[in-house]
């Protein structure tokens, strides 16, 4: 195993259960392994250290076109650049708690990132966290789809008052 931080490795960040069961190598580059490092580094790890809890990565580098096509990702992912991961918690019960918080966390600490999309899809839920676009911008979007094809805005974020 090759530990990026404390809680997350790189064989994680690439696992695709596609790329397996059609025999294809999903291994990135050097640049894009920079990149997921980098995603580790400024927003999956110190997130993790706030949530206190294991935290699953259930989609991250996806390296072929054949892989973007058979995961139906949309065309414009950066998924392929190691700029995005899905993540959920490993304790789905406490899925909503852990949107929320994330959410709350990138705000509160004013975190750089491009997106988060609050992801609902044939019954399942995840975190969608993509860290750049490919042209490098951080456009700090907070999305929500439940069916992959059509996104809006979230409300605008405020700070909640006790």
């Amino acid at each position: 195993m090759t530990k990026i931080s404390e809680h997350f490795t790189l064989e994680e960040l690439i696992a695709s259960a596609t790329a397996k069961a059609k025999g294809l190598k999903n291994e990135p580059n050097a640049v894009q392994t920079v990149h997921l490092c980098c995603l580790v580094f400024d927003i999956l790890e110190p997130f993790r250290l706030v949530w206190g809890d294991a935290i699953d990565v259930t989609s991250g580098f996806r390296g072929f076109e054949k892989i973007q096509k058979l995961d139906n990702s949309s065309r414009t992912s950066v998924h392929p650049e190691g700029f995005a991961v899905d993540v959920r918690p490993r304790n789905m019960s406490r899925i909503k708690e852990f949107k929320q918080k994330f959410r709350d966390w990138l705000h509160e600490e004013q975190k750089a990132y491009d997106q988060y999309i609050d992801e609902t899809r044939n019954g399942s839920e995840w975190v969608h966290i993509g860290h750049f676009t490919v042209s490098g911008k951080q456009r700090r979007q907070d999305l929500i789809t439940t069916d992959g094809v059509n996104y809006r805005l979230l409300p605008r974020w405020e700070k909640k008052t006790v």
